[in-house]
């Protein structure tokens, strides 16, 4: 991965994004996650801070795949509520899956509007 693909810039960027998301339609959606699913651990490639995450959803819009996943304190004692972070999924030239940062407003909007409408249609079957 090179620099672009994952930097704490972008992850803040799209973690500060979610959190004009409604706080209490964002734990709905928190709480659907298993307890016993496994953590998806992201390195940024900059620092080699870890990130930790469960997957929430995937999906592809116009060719494109994406990822949705809620935020995950381990236990240090510190339990913030969980953010919503939502990135580009693809494969690179290894077969490695990596994630991007959604950079474009609209196209985050986009993505974000189809989540929340499978995620509502998930909640209310």
């Amino acid at each position: 991965m090179n620099q672009e693909e994952l930097n704490q810039e972008q992850l803040n960027k799209q973690i500060k994004k979610s959190e004009k998301v409604n706080r209490e339609k964002a734990n709905q959606q928190a709480e659907m996650i298993d307890p016993d699913q496994e953590l998806l651990v992201l390195e940024d490639m900059d620092n080699g801070n870890e990130f930790f995450f469960y997957q929430l959803d995937a999906f592809s819009l116009n060719g494109q795949d994406y990822i949705c996943l809620a935020s995950y304190e381990p236990d240090f004692g510190d339990h913030p509520e969980p953010e919503l972070v939502i990135m580009r999924s693809q494969v690179d030239k290894k077969g490695n899956r990596i994630f991007k940062s959604i950079r474009k407003d609209e196209e985050l909007d986009e993505v974000f509007e189809i989540f929340y409408s499978r995620m509502e249609d998930s909640l209310n079957s």
